[in-house]
């Protein structure tokens, strides 16, 4: 919880989560939300077609709407099963770009304007499906208008040396061996 200001819970209000969202990813997890029954429900609940990202979609809705209490602590764990519900439907590309395009038709809902809005100005949430959001839209001219926010906050992080994880490898790497070479340099001087 790199927002975390100390040990103690504390409330993020629907301001800041945005303001944080622009910096960097904030990671929502359901296992260890509470919800009250009425902003689970007020989003829609947990709508079948957005499969295995039917989760993510609730907690940031409500996030964002209504703002979340943090306990900067491990609440809870689980465990990455190669063969759960999610892993397998993430790996089939038609399946996920499907989901994806049914999450944007979500966005577009009236009732979820407030959560496209964030999305078009911070969508390091869709982070972690961000691939196959953009190969989504990308095959769709008329999805176009919300291919163009997502795209420009995806070339941004290229740009900072963030995404995609081979690009930020090799930047490591360039910035490691500069300063390898720095250090040589002026061990050489001082010979």
């Amino acid at each position: 919880m790199w927002y975390a200001p100390g040990d103690a819970p504390f409330f993020v209000n629907q301001e800041q989560l945005l303001a944080l969202l622009r910096r960097q990813t904030v990671f929502l997890h359901v296992n260890t939300a509470i919800f009250r029954r009425q902003a689970l429900l007020d989003v829609g609940g947990f709508a079948p077609e957005l499969r295995w990202h039917s989760d993510w979609f609730a907690i940031y809705a409500i996030a964002l709407r209504s703002g979340f209490c943090a306990v900067p602590r491990a609440l809870s764990y689980f465990r990455i099963d190669e063969q759960s519900y999610s892993a397998r439907g993430t790996r089939n590309p038609a399946l996920q770009q499907d989901v994806m395009l049914k999450i944007i038709d979500r966005l577009n809902q009236p009732k979820f304007a407030y959560f496209r809005d964030a999305m078009w100005q911070a969508p390091s949430p869709m982070s972690p499906f961000m691939r196959p959001m953009l190969i989504a839209l990308a095959k769709r001219p008329q999805r176009y208008p919300a291919l163009f926010p997502i795209l420009r906050w995806w070339l941004a992080e290229v740009a900072k040396g963030r995404r995609p994880a081979a690009w930020t490898a090799l930047v490591q790497q360039l910035r490691n061996s500069l300063r390898r070479s720095e250090r040589r340099g002026g061990a050489a001087e001082h010979e």
